[in-house]
């Protein structure tokens, strides 16, 4: 009889072990689930990045197309207005302007 009450008592501490390493296990589990939550985060954040870097390169090629744009309009003006000199200066006869 004293025997099979040691066995109960043993049985009920090996459950009772087996409890708390399912506790355990959940609380792994729940990390584990919060660093996936994390890692899913960081990964938004790095494309929200990258969106934000591209959108930035297109700015600056914008930007370098409007320079280039007004470049060429500039020199297109003052190429004109040296043409229209050196017309203006040939027709009136004088040739070194």
């Amino acid at each position: 009889m004293r025997f099979d009450v040691d066995l109960l008592r043993f049985d009920v501490d090996l459950l009772r072990l087996d409890v708390d390493l399912l506790r355990l296990d959940v609380d792994l589990l729940r990390l584990d689930v919060d660093l996936l939550r994390l890692d899913v985060d960081l990964l938004r954040l790095d494309f929200d990045l990258l969106r934000l870097e591209v959108d930035l390169l297109r700015f600056d090629f914008d930007l370098l197309r409007f320079k280039n744009a007004l470049a060429t309009r500039s020199r297109g003006y003052t190429d004109k207005t040296r043409t229209s000199i050196s017309s203006v200066t040939t027709c009136a006869g004088f040739k070194n302007l």
